[in-house]
């Protein structure tokens, strides 16, 4: 391989990595966290509109039975939660879902 195309399998493989890493603390805390709120204000860093929407997806989908353990102070400015808009079908769907079942309140 190429200096190139080894710089671009190990950015991929770290993607992977990551968010295999991601999934896998995702699922932790709706395993075993019992609602702890550092560990929810962790999982909400992640609802912000600087990370790629797939986490956002990932949080939304995986613990849509205790988003309610998610509830607690934004972390950071509350307007990196709101901008900008978000553009993700899927992300809107998921939390349509989430506001419509009770899971998610304003």
């Amino acid at each position: 391989l190429s200096e190139c195309e080894m710089g671009t399998t190990l950015e991929a493989t770290r993607a992977v990595d990551f968010n295999a890493l991601f999934l896998d603390l995702v699922n932790q805390f709706s395993a075993g966290s019992y609602g702890d709120r550092v560990f929810a204000c962790v999982l909400r860093w992640f609802l912000r509109m600087e990370f790629a929407p797939h986490l956002r997806r990932t949080i939304l989908s995986e613990l849509s039975e205790v988003l309610h353990l998610l509830a607690g102070d934004p972390v950071g400015d509350p307007l990196g939660y709101l901008a900008p808009l978000e553009k993700d079908e899927e992300v809107l769907r998921l939390y349509v879902a989430a506001l419509s079942g009770g899971h998610l309140t304003m």
